[in-house]
């Protein structure tokens, strides 16, 4: 294999100019006051993840995966302690506010030795220490499930009673987890923000409803402590549905979303939005492989002649596009040297092949197919049988016909919510325009790229 392929792993390298973001919210991290429960938005694939990565590695100069990264580690935060929760990894625990407790003592576990040296403490001591978060995840952790936050406050009442009245001097349970905590950070320095421990959690939105809810649930009733800082990532959408379903079975729907977002809007005030990357065609071309780059040059040239894009603006989709224009190229062999209109045609099928799968195998079984496509993406007037074919897709552009224009013009279509909404047929634009001259016999060769031996 000669060409380039990309993975979706996060990354420390700042690749779609988001250095200043970066460097606001670790400066909020660390110079707010505690408790406080601040979170970054985006969407599925819009970099969510990296963004935190890079916040962990300019708060510390370290991060969870301990990359070795080519930047220079910029400001650290001697007063500041990082740990990282992948909360979806923990969503079938009955109760996943524990497996957090578990993964803070583990972690925080690593520092001991600098705690013991920082501190003048011997590691006796600071191992008890840690042990105190064991004793508060037993006391927690409730057998049965679900169960309500009234339910959670009950048992862990009646445990501490049970178990920890003697042993316990202060008055709760978030008393004693804040003592703990204190007692692992770094000294107070005068003139400083106060020692805090930073907490990212990541993909909160990739747990069941349930396990969501719950999780939250368990950092509101235990966790919202005066020296702990809580950085979630989350697709603020589907974690709103999410709560949504839980705590609004019986109410009209409009009623439920606004109850759940009043519910997410109390527990985190805060919140960062990922801004749509500005320019789709650059990203692309950066991810193509030197002998495709021909490729990006032609989707620019064309976008600047349509002065409207007819790429996705997410990261990731853009990266798995990247990837199979690199696999069509190689198969077909010498495309650097193709004219622009084929580029553009490896674009339409590279994206109908990726992200319109049962298009693609309907084009694939029967050429013609792609009238049907046309008329769909260049008329008011299409076939309303033939609307089975694009169910859940929607149109960024429409063809507006007038009696004084010899051409139609192309508008933005205001009927989609959320240009990041992955039912968006973005290469619209593309075949309504540029290419609407072409036939199904055009494409041929290059649907059956993969029979290419």
């Amino acid at each position: 294999m000669s060409y380039t392929l990309h993975n979706d792993q996060p990354t420390l390298e700042d690749k779609l100019a988001r250095e200043e973001l970066v460097k606001q919210i670790a400066e909020v991290a660390a110079s707010c006051s505690p408790p406080q429960v601040l979170a970054v938005h985006g969407d599925w694939g819009a970099g969510k993840t990296s963004v935190l990565e890079q916040v962990q590695h300019r708060l510390t100069g370290d991060n969870r995966r301990n990359e070795k990264a080519s930047l220079a580690k910029g400001v650290t935060y001697g007063h500041v302690i990082t740990i990282w929760f992948d909360a979806w990894r923990y969503q079938n625990e009955a109760v996943p506010v524990v497996a957090l407790l578990q993964e803070m003592r583990r972690q925080l576990g690593t520092h001991l030795k600098l705690i013991a040296k920082t501190r003048k403490l011997t590691e006796v001591t600071v191992r008890s220490i840690l042990s105190g978060l064991d004793n508060m995840a037993k006391l927690i952790k409730i057998e049965a499930a679900p169960f309500s936050s009234e339910k959670i406050q009950a048992a862990g009442e009646k445990w501490e009673k049970e178990h920890l009245e003697d042993r316990l001097a202060s008055d709760s349970i978030q008393d004693f987890l804040t003592d703990t905590i204190k007692a692992l950070l770094p000294s107070s320095k005068g003139g400083s923000p106060s020692p805090r421990l930073i907490i990212i959690i990541d993909d909160i939105d990739r747990c069941s409803p349930d396990a969501a809810h719950r999780f939250l649930e368990g950092l509101k009733n235990y966790l919202i402590l005066p020296n702990c800082v809580f950085l979630l990532g989350m697709n603020q959408q589907v974690v709103t549905e999410a709560i949504g379903k839980i705590i609004g079975k019986n109410g009209n729907e409009g009623d439920v979303r606004l109850r759940a977002e009043a519910y997410l809007e109390k527990m985190c005030s805060n919140i960062w939005r990922l801004p749509f990357i500005k320019n789709p065609t650059n990203i692309l071309k950066e991810w193509l492989s030197v002998s495709t780059k021909d490729v990006g040059d032609s989707i620019i040239a064309e976008e600047a002649k349509l002065s409207i894009s007819f790429l996705p603006p997410n990261p990731r989709r853009l990266k798995s596009l990247a990837n199979l224009i690199n696999r069509i190229c190689e198969k077909l062999g010498a495309v650097t040297v193709a004219d622009s209109e084929t580029h553009l045609k490896i674009l339409v099928v590279a994206y109908i092949y990726q992200f319109n799968s049962e298009l693609f195998q309907r084009w694939h079984y029967d050429p013609n197919f792609l009238s049907i496509i046309s008329g769909w993406v260049n008329t008011d007037s299409f076939d309303k049988d033939k609307e089975f074919y694009f169910q859940g897709l929607l149109l960024p552009t429409k063809l507006k016909f007038t009696v004084q224009e010899a051409a139609p013009i192309m508008e933005c279509e205001g009927a989609y919510p959320d240009p990041t909404a992955p039912g968006i047929f973005w290469i619209a634009p593309l075949l309504q325009k540029s290419l609407s001259h072409l036939t199904p016999t055009d494409y041929i060769d290059l649907l059956r790229f993969e029979d290419t031996p």
